[in-house]
């Protein structure tokens, strides 16, 4: 199950996406924007082999 996780960085937070030990820190600081893609990770039961591809994909297209 993918999960939402949080960086902060001098009071700035931003949001990334993991799942087990994989994780991708810094894809957005619009918290509802990486809801979705965790959102859509799950909904899909992404196989995390794919997790970067998916996240490229997503990014190129908000």
């Amino acid at each position: 199950m993918y999960e939402l996780i949080e960086t902060k960085n001098n009071d700035i937070s931003s949001y990334g996406i993991k799942c087990g030990n994989v994780r991708i820190e810094d894809i957005s600081t619009k918290k509802n924007t990486v809801e979705r893609l965790v959102s859509m990770a799950n909904q899909y039961d992404l196989s995390p082999i794919h997790l970067h591809d998916f996240v490229e994909d997503f990014v190129e297209n908000i």
